[in-house]
């Protein structure tokens, strides 16, 4: 059975309205698909973008976790604005920077000649790298948002710069502030700190030994 059509429905209105409607699409009608169009294109652009960002920055841990070059380190750490990232960044810099400042000197390699073995670290050259391992440290705990543990691990590195320098007031202040700030959050860094703190006046006693003297240069045979 046909339905039924209400008793005020006029033929001559839906013929008005679909012709209407024809009209106005006849006229307007590119520019609607236009528009559907760039909107679309402009979403799957984003998504594009989107992901783009997303594999560089997995790019950048995998970057990050092969890195040993401070210098390259830090530059990855200033491209990103994760606040966990930067922190990482700065802080693995600060560590390798340290390492190097405290490091002996390697013993010559008996298959090289002398002129082409490492020459020792300068004091000085000590004095520059605990300095940036420093401002490293210290950039992790500049950072806003930056996860506690890893402002703890820097203020730890701090420290280690401090006692370089011997500046054993900020040491011990450093060590009582990461082992306050651990608690019971984390047990191990705070026992860390503990132990740091009590053992600082053993190092800050020790003799400072001073570093290998480079070695001569070769005198020639007459």
């Amino acid at each position: 059975m046909d339905p039924k059509l209400p008793d005020d429905f006029d033929q001559d209105d839906l013929s008005s309205f679909l012709s209407g409607a024809k009209a106005w699409w006849d006229k307007h009608g590119t520019q609607v698909l236009v528009v559907i169009l760039v909107i679309a294109l402009g979403a799957i652009g984003w998504r594009m973008y989107q992901r783009h960002q997303e594999e560089a920055f997995e790019n950048a841990w995998g970057g990050l976790a092969r890195a040993e070059n401070p210098q390259i380190i830090l530059s990855l750490a200033e491209q990103y604005d994760n606040p966990t990232f930067k922190a990482m960044a700065y802080l693995k810099a600060g560590d390798l920077l340290r390492n190097r400042a405290e490091s002996p000197a390697p013993p010559p390699a008996a298959s090289q000649p002398a002129a082409s073995q490492p020459a020792p670290l300068s004091a000085a050259d000590r004095q520059r790298l605990m300095t940036e391992a420093g401002s490293a440290y210290q950039k992790v705990i500049d950072t806003q948002k930056t996860p506690e543990l890893l402002c703890d691990n820097a203020r730890l590195g701090l420290a280690a710069v401090a006692e370089s320098t011997g500046n054993w007031k900020q040491a011990a202040e450093l060590y009582a502030a990461v082992q306050k700030d651990a608690g019971q959050r984390y047990p191990q860094l705070a026992d860390q700190a503990a132990y740091l703190l009590k053992t600082m006046p053993d190092r800050e006693q020790a003799p400072v030994f001073a570093t290998a003297p480079a070695s001569p240069p070769a005198t020639q045979k007459k």
